[in-house]
């Protein structure tokens, strides 16, 4: 009886197996790019005031977003720290951060959420806090870096 199902079993195990293939592709040329470096600087921020829905946000014009960037392009936006060694680091957008800061001497716990929009001419750069309170000031001044790739 064990030797009548060997047979079958086998059968099955070697039709049933499918080779894949993979094909590494050459690209010729390079892909035009287009990278910029962003600045909202302190007080450049806009605040809405908004019940249960308040957030900073900056809008920057991007002559760079043209129509045809607008349809075919893949923009990528990063926030941009800077390190204690001299170094930089990028964060992609979205970002969410949890922190925690001192408020009339009790720990305050929140979140804060960092993220853009694009149009054709513009970016607008959003920060909403969990709290939904307003900062103070603002959120400071952040550092971006945009790669636009066509």
């Amino acid at each position: 009886m064990k030797k009548l199902l060997i047979l079958p079993i086998l059968c099955v195990l070697f039709v049933s197996c499918e080779r894949t293939v993979y094909v590494d592709r050459i690209i010729e040329k390079p892909v035009p790019k287009i990278i910029k470096d962003l600045e909202v600087p302190t007080g450049s921020w806009q605040y809405t005031n908004k019940p249960n829905n308040n957030y900073y946000f900056a809008e920057i014009d991007m002559p760079e977003i043209t129509k045809n960037v607008y349809d075919n392009a893949l923009i990528v936006t990063y926030m941009e720290v800077y390190n204690s060694d001299n170094t930089s680091s990028l964060i992609p957008l979205p970002s969410v951060r949890h922190k925690e800061a001192l408020e009339g001497g009790n720990v305050v716990r929140y979140t804060e959420t960092i993220d853009c929009e694009y149009s054709i001419g513009k970016v607008t750069i959003f920060v909403t806090y969990s709290d939904f309170k307003r900062a103070n000031p603002d959120p400071g001044t952040i550092h971006f870096l945009m790669k636009i790739m066509l």
